[in-house]
């Protein structure tokens, strides 16, 4: 399954660059890219669902980018319904965040402390950074603000989250799904602000 997510997100990668070089069946490529990672983020959501391990917000996140990648794809092919498709995924994605870090990602992965402050921080400021995302692919005002405030606030929060759960087996699993979690946000919300 990692083969066929890495192959197909240079797929996209090499759709998207057409598409921004303006090269012929950039289009093409995209779609096919596009609509592989939608399908593999589909299949595992579901199986993530299945797994021993407790990580219930994982499953629920696959679930929603899959459907915020065909989101992406109907916005860069300029399709109909993008805009409402991104609306859609991103505010269930910020929703997720907000209402849910806290207590999805405690629950099953880091059983001897649950760091609720520290979590409930980390969800909101990605929620900030996720609505400004929104805002700002959609050309709506305050968008750069909004991703400003949650870069800024996420990371200081990132260190205290850090810090503030016990080292062990179980915490270690549940901290390297909370740092993939910021490189992702981060990144993606440092690309969109510039």
């Amino acid at each position: 399954m990692r083969i066929a997510f890495i192959s197909t997100a240079l797929l996209t990668l090499v759709g998207l660059l057409f598409k921004i070089q303006h090269l012929p069946g950039a289009g093409i490529i995209c779609v096919l890219g596009f609509f592989t990672l939608f399908v593999l983020m589909i299949v595992s959501g579901i199986k993530s669902f299945g797994s021993k391990v407790k990580r219930p917000l994982n499953g629920a996140e696959r679930l929603v980018a899959a459907w915020l990648l065909l989101a992406l794809l109907f916005k860069i092919q300029h399709w109909p319904g993008g805009g409402i498709l991104l609306v859609v995924t991103l505010t269930t994605l910020a929703l997720m965040y907000f209402a849910g870090l806290w207590a999805l990602l405690n629950s099953g992965q880091a059983e001897e402390s649950r760091p609720a402050p520290a979590s409930f921080a980390l969800g909101f400021s990605y929620s900030v950074l996720i609505i400004g995302v929104l805002f700002k692919t959609q050309h709506w005002p305050g968008g750069d603000l909004q991703i400003m405030v949650g870069l800024f606030s996420a990371i200081p929060v990132q260190i205290w989250h850090w810090f503030s759960v016990k080292d062990t087996e179980p915490s270690y699993t549940w901290h390297a799904d909370t740092v993939l979690r910021a490189i992702w946000l981060l990144g993606w919300g440092a690309l969109i602000l510039i």
